[in-house]
């Protein structure tokens, strides 16, 4: 599937180069949390009562992740201070609608 591919590259190189900080493999963190699995963890992330974001399912987790960092911290002083998330916050102007539609297809693959 071409945005899932298109994604995949997009992760891994610039302007997103999300893999500087969010490795693909279970139980790596780097300055941000491990993505392995979130395609099925972002369901249940929304589904908890601590959850502080407005995502319905893992894409829409995902998607606000990336554009919202700060809507839901998630929980360890490594990955945030004050509330606020330490991911830029600024992805919703670095890339275009097209690009984060690409990362989420590809990250919500993340099983």
């Amino acid at each position: 599937d071409e945005p899932v591919v298109l994604g995949s590259q997009l992760f891994k190189q610039a302007p997103a180069t999300c893999s500087a900080c969010h490795s693909t493999a279970p139980g790596v963190n780097l300055a941000g949390p491990s993505l392995a699995g979130i395609g099925v963890r972002g369901d249940s992330v929304v589904a908890q009562s601590g959850y502080a974001g407005s995502a319905k399912d893992a894409a829409g987790y995902i998607r606000e992740s990336i554009v919202s960092p700060s809507a839901h911290v998630v929980p360890g002083t490594i990955y945030s201070a004050g509330g606020r998330s330490f991911m830029p916050d600024n992805y919703d102007k670095t890339l275009t609608d097209e690009q984060i539609d690409q990362l989420v297809a590809y990250l919500v693959t993340l099983r």
